[in-house]
């Protein structure tokens, strides 16, 4: 009797271990197919800061993202950004947040400025590696800037969500401030290689190393210089894939007057063959694009279950009508090429499946006629995928008309999504896409733009917003469109795609997701780029699987490229929203 019940309860844990892999394995697939983040970029919004993988973590999955968050914009201290968040997916849909790891108590040097929280696993423990400015009590107003006093200070757990504490005697940094060795440490990156650990950091115009022991709390040698720079090695990160290492870090282009002090950044890297170089090449793997977002800094790379490459790094965009920049933490497919020493320019792409289940990016939504949390905008799960959800646009009542756009500004591109509206609409009820489009004003009441939608009678109409009134003109009308087709008259569900390229527009509408001819062509220049979106009007809108891929490289909005980064970034870049 008690061998039958073993070999049940064997059966039965062989079963839950089987089916746990299983889900394991579909988890894995599914990373494997992203080109970006499916739930939308930044997928942590908010102000958050200087990202960080943990990329030798002893499980593969759940991927674990570390960040510094930020005061808000009306702190009157900028450099008091001392809370460590990180995140955690199995699925890199789902994140859950594990707040404030790491313990503040054992790092009275560090008062200020906190950057580049590192997490690094070894000998069975957890080490966060981090620098940070301490401002001793002595030193005057004028003296307390974010470049004097930085120390780098270590922690450690027992698990990846903390808490980190201070193993230090006497809760003292690992390299303090007045080091008369070395020049403002700062952004530090741990390297565990087959012969052991590594620690780079910045210094003030150059980019050093030093060889950790085995306690990861101290080091075995003095700091080797490995290059200099008249700048300054910003946001380092340093990992190895084959033979060859990579290096990332900050570039800090030249001023550029349309953006004054908030000028791009951009991301560069380099490799070498051996972890103390030289590392050749010094070229940019993501650049920001102004479509998107302006600025993008403090990269790093994520390789979860073995699957696929990414570069995480933070970003930042304005939005009209918002006082303060967006920020949040991004993540984008990365490649290398066939020599595995160069990576592939980084496409920065636009996607949002619109999951419901995400809560962490509040200013991730498509923003509504009055606010991002317009009462008129929600989002719904699909029953059908648990990892895509639709965007519901709600204009029974008032106002009659319901815009969600997102944050970008395209010009040629093409955009495809699946639309439909409640079986209630009457004749005078549409849904479509709204496309380079713009708002007269901050009231986000008044646009102009293009409307493509097709409506209660059944019939696809091409209109741009006349500035000023909102008033819809016509350019093209199709009422013949599903003739010999069935569509589903109860929801009303069509497939609608519209290609803009210079003045050319085509617009295409189908049962299904198979288009044949444009069923209505015209030729307009009055509009040239804009937000893409949506728009309902007098109907309950439904939106999902949509893509919007551009057509045609960016415009540079004056930003000169130089040297090797000619040709780099900047071409057929593809976007999904």
């Amino acid at each position: 009797m008690f061998t039958d019940q073993a070999n049940i309860l064997a059966i039965i844990i062989a079963a839950i271990a089987l089916c746990s892999s299983a889900l394991a394995d579909d988890a894995a697939d599914s990373i494997g197919q992203l080109s970006t983040s499916a739930v939308g970029n930044p997928f942590v919004g908010g102000r958050w800061h200087y990202p960080a993988c943990g990329r030798n973590f002893p499980d593969k999955l759940p991927v674990w993202v570390f960040a510094v968050h930020e005061p808000d914009a009306q702190s009157s201290d900028p450099n008091a950004n001392l809370s460590v968040s990180a995140f955690s997916s199995s699925d890199m849909h789902n994140w859950e947040h594990h707040d404030n790891i790491l313990d503040l108590s054992g790092f009275e040097w560090a008062n200020a400025a906190l950057k580049s929280p590192v997490p690094v696993y070894r000998n069975g423990k957890y080490y966060l590696y981090f620098s940070a400015t301490g401002y001793p009590p002595e030193a005057a107003a004028d003296e307390r800037t974010v470049g004097n006093y930085s120390g780098i200070g270590v922690a450690v757990s027992d698990k990846p969500e903390g808490p980190y504490k201070n193993p230090l005697p006497d809760n003292t940094a690992l390299i303090p401030a007045d080091d008369p060795t070395i020049t403002n440490p700062y952004g530090p990156d741990v390297l565990v290689d087959t012969d052991g650990a590594y620690m780079y950091y910045g210094s003030t115009g150059s980019l050093e190393i030093r060889d950790l022991n085995d306690d990861m709390t101290s080091f075995a040698n003095d700091s080797k210089l490995i290059a200099a720079s008249p700048g300054n090695y910003e946001g380092v990160r340093i990992f190895k894939k084959d033979s060859n290492y990579h290096l990332l870090w900050n570039d800090i282009p030249l001023y550029q007057p349309a953006l004054g002090a908030s000028a791009s950044r951009n991301i560069r890297y380099a490799f070498s063959k051996n972890k103390n170089g030289p590392f050749l090449g010094g070229v940019f793997t993501l650049s920001a694009d102004q479509a998107i977002a302006h600025t993008v800094y403090h990269g790093d790379v994520m390789n979860p279950a073995d699957k696929s490459w990414f570069l995480l790094y933070s970003r930042t965009q304005t939005i009209p009508g918002y006082k303060d920049m967006i920020h949040g933490l991004a993540f984008e497919r990365m490649f290398f090429e066939p020599d595995d020493q160069s990576i592939t320019p980084v496409a920065m792409r636009f996607r949002n499946n619109f999951q419901s289940e995400y809560k962490l990016n509040k200013n991730n939504l498509p923003l509504g006629v009055d606010s991002p949390t317009s009462s008129s905008l929600s989002v719904k799960p699909d029953p059908d995928n648990k990892f895509k959800s639709y965007l519901q646009l709600d204009a029974t009542g008032t106002p009659e008309v319901v815009h969600a756009m997102t944050y970008t500004s395209f010009s040629d591109f093409e955009l495809a999504v699946q639309v439909s509206f409640d079986e209630k609409a009457d004749n005078f009820s549409s849904a479509g896409a709204i496309f380079r489009a713009k708002a007269d004003d901050d009231s986000f009441e008044k646009w102009t733009g293009y409307v493509a939608e097709y409506n209660g009678n059944g019939t696809l109409v091409l209109s741009k917003i006349e500035p000023g009134t909102g008033i819809l003109t016509g350019l093209g009308r199709n009422d013949k469109l599903f003739s010999g087709k069935k569509m589903d008259k109860k929801n009303r569900l069509f497939y609608l795609k519209v290609r803009a390229e210079g003045s050319s527009i085509k617009v295409y509408a189908a049962p299904d997701a198979t288009y044949d001819e444009p069923a209505i062509k015209v030729e307009d220049k009055t509009w040239s780029v804009g937000w893409t979106g949506f728009r309902a009007h007098r109907a309950v809108g439904k939106f999902s699987s949509v893509e919007v891929t551009r057509i045609r490289s960016i415009v540079n909005d004056g930003f000169a490229l130089s040297g090797s980064d000619k040709g780099n970034p900047w071409l057929d870049w593809e976007y999904h929203v």
